[in-house]
């Protein structure tokens, strides 16, 4: 139940699934953030149990072997290491099918090593969220390759909120009418956050009043880092950390451009939120980021650590509205024909059957 992506894909799954008339017990390994108790109101029914740390839990086995054998569910699906060694292995106890979906965005998760590959070898079949790590799954992780299915996950246009203009979202969020860079992630160095404001420092130089908000939580040292690089750069007036956001969607309204520079992504919702906002994107040419954006076309890919490419495509896109807009829509238009939630659950619910019939 960490912060980001994963997070939401999981507690989406389980509300549309629910919705769909099939019966959802969700297993966390700890307590739900705020977040996701006031975004999604069944999650108080979510059983938490605790896990040991650095050593195998036989406490948390036995109780996962009752939480089964209670429930008797048609298919389990796992969402971390921890979840698929532990749940794979009790399914493969008591004969029910299993599925795992990798989610992780660093490649060491990947590595073809043996506790890598012990994570997954007592699971059924395979979610990979991007077809790139579909590939490194196969190729590094030795899974079969005609046992993991590519489910991307989308947005539901039913959360977009009330359609306002430009001038009026900014000034619900008391923002002036400034260029301004929207950037959303966690404040880690692989979301590229480093990047962006050595973009904007060069950009500042040709635009003076730009804006670069970065909405996200750290740790204290990603904040430290951050902070330290924005002292450095005299960015104090022009590069803004927000901190955790939970209204994203007003922020992408209200913004110019979105970017984000990850060091590496394994799919990227951030960037179909944006889409689905009409936002240009600007993005690292790396993971599942190539699946979501089309370059040139929905926005501009880059390579990570390129700090004048960046700041190269900003000064392009606000030097024009008319390719900001034309962008947008076809940012949008690509989100609306790959990337709708309904679409993403139909996928799963059909393969959740196919793998619960391989008992």
């Amino acid at each position: 139940m960490e912060k980001g992506g994963r997070t939401k894909r999981i507690a989406e799954e389980c509300t549309e699934l629910g919705k769909r008339g099939h019966h959802v017990e969700l297993i966390t390994f700890s307590q739900p953030p705020q977040w996701v108790k006031k975004r999604y109101p069944h999650s108080d029914t979510w059983t938490v149990l605790g896990k040991k740390h650095n050593r195998f839990d036989f406490v948390l086995f036995i109780k996962l072997i009752r939480f089964v054998l209670k429930n008797k569910p048609d298919v389990v699906h796992a969402h971390c290491e921890a979840s698929a060694l532990y749940l794979g292995m009790v399914c493969k106890l008591l004969l029910v099918p299993s599925v795992g979906t990798i989610h992780r965005s660093k490649l060491h998760s990947y590595n073809s090593g043996w506790k890598n590959r012990m994570y997954y070898g007592f699971l059924t079949a395979y979610i990979a969220v991007s077809n790139e790590r579909k590939g490194r799954m196969h190729d590094q992780l030795a899974l079969p390759i005609n046992k993991i299915e590519v489910i991307h996950w989308g947005v539901d246009l039913e959360v977009m909120p009330e359609q306002m203009d430009r001038a009026t979202v900014r000034h619900k969020l008391d923002l002036d009418d400034r260029p301004i860079i929207l950037s959303l992630g966690h404040l880690g160095p692989i979301k590229g956050h480093d990047d962006s404001i050595q973009a904007i420092s060069l950009v500042k130089k040709k635009i003076p009043g730009i804006k670069l908000y970065i909405g996200g939580d750290g740790e204290i040292a990603d904040y430290e880092r951050l902070h330290t690089l924005i002292e450095n750069l005299k960015l104090q007036d022009s590069a803004i950390l927000l901190g955790q956001v939970i209204n994203s969607l007003e922020w992408m309204e209200a913004c110019d451009i979105f970017l984000q520079p990850s060091l590496e992504e394994a799919f990227g919702l951030v960037f179909i939120e944006a889409g689905l906002c009409r936002r240009p994107c600007i993005a690292t040419n790396v993971g599942g980021i190539p699946e979501i954006i089309v370059d040139g076309q929905s926005g501009f890919l880059v390579n990570p650590h390129d700090h004048e490419a960046i700041a190269s495509r900003i000064l392009d896109l606000l030097e024009s509205v008319g390719k900001r807009q034309t962008m947008g829509e076809a940012a949008f238009n690509h989100v609306q024909q790959n990337f709708l939630l309904s679409k993403q659950v139909d996928k799963l619910e059909s393969y959740l059957r196919i793998v619960a019939k391989c008992s």
